[in-house]
Order: C-alpha cells, then sequence, then structure tokens
C-alpha cells in the first residue's frame, strides 16, 4: 500500500473494495495484513474470509490467521468489541468462546459475553452460560443476556437451573429470579426457578432484602404467589408488612388490583401489631402510595398521617410531605458560567468506534466547563455530529445529569469537533514530562493566546493511561505541566485540575 494509512480508514477502504468485488482478493489480503493495528488486520482478514471469491482453504486459513490475531490487541475493552465483531460475521463458532474465556478482565469479558450471546446459537448456549457463570464478580452481568436468549430460543431450561447452581447464593437468587421473568414472559406456566430462589433466599441472613428483590422483579401472579408462601417464615411482623407492600406494589404493576389491595391490607393489619410505631414510618409511605394507587383515599391518609407523625427523620418527613402533595423547597439550580471563552480540548487517543470510555469522558467534562466556564473541543473523536452525540452520551450514561449539561453547552455554542489542534485556539499540550524548549505556565500561555485568530487558550489533554501521543507533542509549540512535580494523573483528576486552572485565567 506503500505509505501506511490511517488503520480505520484504511480498514474500511479494504472492506468496501471486498464487498465490491472489482477488486484482486488477494491484493486485499496484502493489504490487510500490511495494517498497522492488529485489530484491524484480524477484522479485516476474517471479513475477507467470508468472501464466496474464495477457496474453501484459503478462507479457512485467513479465519485461523485472524483468530490468532485477536489476543495481540492488549486492551481488555477493545478486544472484546473485536471479539463481537467477529462474532456477527461468523455464528456458531465455539472458537469465539474460548477467546472470550482468555480476555484478561471480567468486566470486559462480560461485555464479550452479552455482545455475542444472541450469535453463538442454542448449541454454543451451554458453554457460554459456563464461562459467564465463572466470570467472578460479574456473574449477573454476564449470565442474564445468555438467559434471555436461551430461554426464547433454546430449549431445556433445567440445564440453566443446574448451571447456576455453581453462582453464589446472592447472584444465584437474582439469576433465578430473572429465569422465571424470561419464561413468564414466554408463558411456560412453570414456577420451578422462582421456587428454588424463594427456597435459597430464606436460607440467607438478609433473607428480607432477597425476598423483596425477587418480589420487585416478578411480574406474574405464580410469582408473586409462590414468594408470598414465605411470609410465614419471616420473624416479625414489620418483615411481614414490608414483603407484603413490595409484593402488593408488583401485584398493581401487573394489574393485579384485587390481589394487590389484599396484600395492602393485610401489610396494614401487621403494622397494627407494631408498638413502637417510629419502625413503621418509611413502610406506611410505601403503604399510602399503593393505597393511593388504588383510589383508596381514606386508607392513603390514615397511613401518610401515622407515617408523618411518628419519624423524626428530616429526610422521610420530605419524602412524605412530598407524596401527600406539600410542596418541597426548592434546591437552587446551578449557575451556568457564561464562557470566558478559553477551551479544555479531550484528544482521542483510542482507535475505532465511539465506545464507553468516550462518552464517559465526554459526559465528566461537560459540568466541568458548565461550572468553570470553558468551551469543549473533542479533537480527533469518532463522532460525525455534534446532536448524535449528544445523544448517544444521554442514553448511556448518567454522569453529568444524563447530558443535560452537554446539551447547555451546544444549545450555547460551546462545543466543538476539531482535526487540528490549532483549531479551537492556541493549542497548549497537557504532560506530566514537558519538553522544557516548549514548557510554558498557564498565565503567560494566556497572554499569547491575544495574538491567535481565535484569541484564546486551548488546552488538550489525552484520554488514557498514556497521555497523548509523541507525535503531538512533537507537534504543539507549547506544553504545560500542571501538578509542578512531574507526576502523571489519572485522567479524571487531570480534567478536574486542568478546567479549575483555565477557568480562573
Amino acid at each position: 500500500m506503500g505509505k501506511k494509512e490511517h488503520a480505520p480508514s484504511a480498514y474500511r477502504k479494504i472492506i468496501k473494495s471486498s464487498k465490491s468485488g472489482n477488486v484482486n482478493i488477494n491484493k486485499l489480503i496484502e493489504e490487510a495484513r500490511a495494517l498497522s493495528d492488529p485489530y484491524y488486520v484480524s477484522l479485516a482478514l476474517f471479513t475477507i474470509s467470508i468472501n464466496k471469491q474464495l477457496e474453501s482453504k484459503i478462507a479457512n486459513e485467513l479465519k485461523t490467521q485472524a483468530l490468532k490475531l485477536v489476543d495481540k490487541e492488549k486492551r481488555p475493552w477493545r478486544r472484546a468489541e473485536l471479539i463481537i465483531s467477529i462474532c456477527k460475521l461468523s455464528k456458531n463458532n465455539l472458537e469465539i468462546i474460548k477467546l472470550i474465556e482468555q480476555i484478561p478482565e471480567p468486566e470486559a469479558r462480560a461485555e464479550a459475553i452479552s455482545g455475542t450471546a444472541k450469535h453463538l446459537g442454542c448449541n454454543n448456549a451451554p458453554e457460554l452460560l459456563k464461562l459467564a457463570v465463572q466470570n467472578e464478580g460479574y456473574e449477573t452481568e454476564s449470565c442474564k443476556p445468555v438467559i434471555k436468549f436461551w430461554v426464547a430460543e433454546c430449549p431445556d431450561f433445567e440445564m440453566i437451573i443446574k448451571a447456576l447452581e455453581k453462582v453464589e447464593p446472592e447472584n444465584r437468587i437474582r439469576l433465578l429470579g430473572y429465569l422465571q421473568l424470561q419464561l413468564a414472559r414466554i408463558g411456560t406456566g412453570t414456577t420451578e426457578p422462582i421456587e428454588r430462589a424463594v427456597e435459597l433466599a430464606l436460607k440467607q441472613t438478609e433473607k428480607l432484602n432477597s425476598l423483596k428483590y425477587l418480589a420487585s422483579q416478578s411480574n406474574d401472579i405464580e410469582s408473586l404467589e409462590a414468594i408470598a408462601m414465605a411470609i410465614t417464615d419471616l420473624s416479625t411482623p414489620i418483615e411481614e408488612a414490608s414483603l407484603l407492600t413490595t409484593l402488593a406494589g408488583s401485584a398493581d404493576k401487573a394489574g393485579q388490583k384485587e390481589l394487590a389491595l389484599d396484600w395492602f391490607n393485610s401489610a396494614q393489619e401487621c403494622l397494627n401489631e407494631v408498638k413502637d410505631m417510629a419502625e413503621t414510618a418509611s413502610i406506611r409511605l410505601n403503604l399510602a402510595i399503593g393505597f393511593q394507587r388504588l383510589g383508596q383515599d381514606e386508607s392513603a391518609a390514615q397511613n401518610f398521617e401515622l407515617a408523618l407523625n411518628n419519624t423524626d427523620n428530616e429526610k422521610l418527613k420530605s419524602r412524605i410531605q412530598k407524596a401527600m402533595g406539600h410542596v418541597a423547597e426548592e434546591k437552587p439550580k446551578p449557575v451556568v458560567q457564561k464562557s470566558n471563552r478559553n477551551v479544555l480540548a479531550l484528544h482521542d487517543t483510542y482507535e475505532g468506534k465511539l465506545s464507553p470510555i468516550h462518552i464517559r469522558m465526554i459526559a465528566r467534562a461537560a459540568p466541568l466547563c458548565i461550572a468553570y466556564g470553558l468551551d469543549l473541543a473533542l479533537l480527533n473523536f469518532p463522532a460525525k455530529d455534534l446532536d448524535s452525540l449528544v445523544k448517544k452520551v444521554s442514553a448511556d450514561t448518567n454522569i453529568g445529569k444524563g447530558g443535560r449539561y452537554l446539551k447547555e453547552l451546544i444549545r450555547e455554542n460551546r462545543i466543538l469537533l476539531i482535526n487540528k489542534p490549532d483549531e479551537a485556539g492556541l493549542a497548549i499540550a497537557t504532560t506530566s514530562h514537558p519538553d522544557n524548549k516548549k514548557k510554558i505556565e498557564l498565565e503567560k500561555a494566556r497572554k499569547l493566546a491575544k495574538n491567535h485568530p481565535q484569541k484564546r487558550l486551548c488546552v488538550i489533554m489525552g484520554l488514557g493511561r498514556k497521555g497523548l501521543p509523541k507525535s503531538l507533542l512533537a507537534n504543539i509549540d507549547y506544553h504545560t505541566e500542571i501538578t509542578g512535580s512531574n507526576v502523571p494523573l489519572e485522567t479524571s483528576t487531570a480534567m478536574g485540575i486542568i478546567a479549575q486552572m483555565i477557568g480562573k485565567l
């Protein structure tokens, strides 16, 4: 290919040519192997391998090469992304499960399991669930997508119950409840998973919490009644009332109004047996809200009053008053600082499409820019337009008020997508090891910025552990070091410090 191209762009060009059928397939294979990033080499070779022009022997060789290259990608989350992409091209491939097993971090492994579950087919579901069960610390996140697919598409749900026996009790209770929920959705009529979950919950120290969790996650009458059978195993009227209230709330959501009212009334009777009224206040609040939803205004008012009069907890009192319709004192709204025209710039050091790490960093940067009056620039980010970017941030994270601060920046035209460091202002690179010939204090840089066409500073930081790449540092005239000690900082920490420093200039 001559001069090396930007790996993602070169990859897309190869795939486009492969699909067109107008380019010699052997030439495309050579170009794929010449890509600088093993991630794209692997993905390109695998994509080419499914081209119908290839002989089966060559296709299999390419697939083998592609799969061997997967472990060359050292970043766990990106390896998971690569495995998911390959899996979508090659369904029912047991090799995929082996690749997932070799991902070094359980969180990334869980992401890979979730992304491949619906593509691997029923034949591979048992092995994938086995791997999910063994994914220590992330068993629930790993098992749920496999269970969901299995119940919807495959027979023999009893095998799932057997596999879950190896999960520690707390997570097993949750997963059995989730299995019951999926089975109820397809109308199997069985309650075996929830019965096993209840039996296990009653053996736990925190059995009430486990039973309430199951009740809150259930939406069919058979499951709720199975959980209600455990009430006789609880030791106090308060525990009984607490579980009955949760069961009643779920019954109400499921459209079982009569059953819900029956359970609410039973909960109230339990509370009437308790002498220390202060202990019942929070349950009475939930009970009152439940009665209110069912149109039982007199019972609701009675429980609201008892809850309010029998607690000294100010937070609980505020919740009760709010539920009763009292106007709560409004919290002061955050002050949106006007732009001081300085720019916090995030440089994307991750290759590939927009990923969770990009989303989190943008979401964390937005409130800092709002608080310190900065504009935000995204340098070389994999985003085509701001509208789709904001939708992605809002949908995928609750950081930064779920994208609210980012929307505020866009409304004021204070966010930029840029491809060159100096597009947004006088470029200053942040690094723990600045070039002494380029090192500058931010106060001095602010004065120099007056001579820049944009008349403002653009302070650039890199995402990730490695910071800004050497090539970028070489091309920027000014470097700054923010700690005074040449100590590298974690990305979020550095972001906060930089925002405060340039916000005060």
